[in-house]
Order: C-alpha cells, then structure tokens, then sequence
C-alpha cells in the first residue's frame, strides 16, 4: 500500500434532514474539518484518530458518500476491508 496523506471533510455533531422545499436530504448542524490520514492507516487507528480529532466519548460512526450520490447512500466503514474500500474509492477520485 503506498505512503501517502489523504484529505477528507469530516461532519459531526449535526444531523441527517429532508429539505422542506424539496425533500432532498441534507446535514443539518454540527461542525466540518479537514482532517488528513495516512493511506496506510488501519481501521482501529483510524478510529482512535477520530475519536481525539472530534472528542468523541462514544460510538463512532464512520461513513462515506461517493461523488454524485446522496445522503441515503452513506457507506458505512467497519473494518479494515471497508477502509480499503473508502482508500481504493479516493485513489479513483
């Protein structure tokens, strides 16, 4: 796997709503940051990264959304295949 950073925009904090004037799904609230990883992370460090970059005290819940799909199609990740995954979809980008 190569050694490389990669760049995401991570929200938290807010929720998931349907927009009243078109009922398309939008995140509501909460807060974004840039946050930069490693390629070769793995899932466990992964989520103790997000874990301190956002605060968090609970669960994590870790998704993604590929370019032109929306809300409802949220990916979720939960190993490090799911990872790999996310990291193959980023290198298409």
């Amino acid at each position: 796997m190569e050694n490389y950073d990669v760049k995401f925009l991570c929200s938290y904090g807010g929720e998931i709503h349907h927009r009243p004037n078109d009922n398309k799904i939008s995140y509501v609230g909460g807060h974004n940051k840039l946050y930069y990883v490693n390629r070769g992370i793995d899932f466990t460090a992964m989520l103790t990264e997000l874990s301190a970059l956002f605060d968090a005290a609970g669960d994590i819940h870790f998704k993604y959304q590929l370019p032109g799909d929306d809300f409802d199609a949220l990916i979720s990740v939960t190993s490090d295949n799911g990872l790999n995954s996310l990291m193959l979809e980023y290198d298409n980008l």
